[in-house]
C-alpha cells in the first residue's frame, strides 16, 4: 500500500495517507506533459504530486470527478480522460465533464480506454469492450448534442466475458484484447 519513489542512490520516499494521499490503495499513475503525477486511488480519487509534494486533490464529492475509484488516468490534446468505477471524466484543467448512465454512457464501470488513430475511444468494462467517436464525446461535453439521437457508446461487445482488462491499440487497424481468468 502507498507509493513509494526510489532514487538512483537507493533511498525511497514513501507516500501514504498520513501523507497527504486520499488513499494508500494505488490504482493507476501518470506522468502529464508538465511533470506532475497523477496519483489515481482505489476510492480517494485522484492526487497531484508535483517536486514530490503532494499539490493538488480531486474527488467527487469535492470537485465533480465521476467517481473515487479511478482504473485510468491519460492525458489526450490537452485533455485529461479519466476511467473510474462510476464513468469517465473529461477534465480541461478547471471542470470535469463525466460521461455515466445518465448521459448515454453504456456502461458506468469502465476499467480502461484508449483512443486509436481513427479517433475512436475504446473502452473496457464489466459488460465487455464498446467504442465510440471521440468528436461524439467531446461534442456533448461542449454542450452539443449527439447526432440521430445515438447514445454516446455504441455497444459493440465483443465478448460477453466480465473479465476483460485491457486493449492495447497502436496505430493499427487491429485490436488485442486479453482477458483474466481465474484458475
Amino acid at each position: 500500500t502507498g507509493l513509494s519513489l526510489i532514487y538512483s542512490d537507493g533511498k525511497i520516499k514513501n507516500y501514504f495517507r498520513t501523507d497527504g494521499l486520499n488513499n494508500d490503495y494505488i490504482m493507476c499513475l501518470l506522468e502529464d506533459s508538465n511533470g506532475d503525477i497523477w496519483v489515481g486511488t482505489d476510492g480517494g480519487g485522484i492526487n497531484i504530486i508535483r517536486n514530490e509534494k503532494i499539490i493538488k486533490s480531486y474527488t467527487s464529492d469535492v470537485n465533480g470527478l465521476a467517481g473515487n475509484v479511478i482504473f485510468k488516468i491519460f492525458e489526450y490534446n490537452n485533455l485529461f480522460w479519466i476511467s473510474t468505477g462510476t464513468g469517465i471524466s473529461r477534465f480541461d484543467g478547471n471542470t470535469f465533464f463525466n460521461y455515466d448512465l445518465s448521459t448515454g454512457l453504456g456502461v458506468d464501470s469502465v476499467f480502461q480506454m484508449l483512443i486509436d488513430y481513427t479517433h475512436t475511444v475504446w473502452m473496457t468494462s464489466n459488460k465487455g469492450i464498446s467504442t465510440v467517436s471521440l468528436d461524439d464525446m467531446n461534442k456533448l461535453a461542449n454542450g452539443g448534442e449527439l447526432c440521430y439521437n445515438n447514445p454516446v457508446s455504441r455497444s459493440d461487445h465483443f465478448s460477453p466475458c466480465e473479465n476483460i482488462v485491457s486493449v492495447p491499440i497502436k496505430s493499427s487497424p487491429m485490436v488485442w484484447v486479453f482477458e483474466r481468468v481465474a484458475l
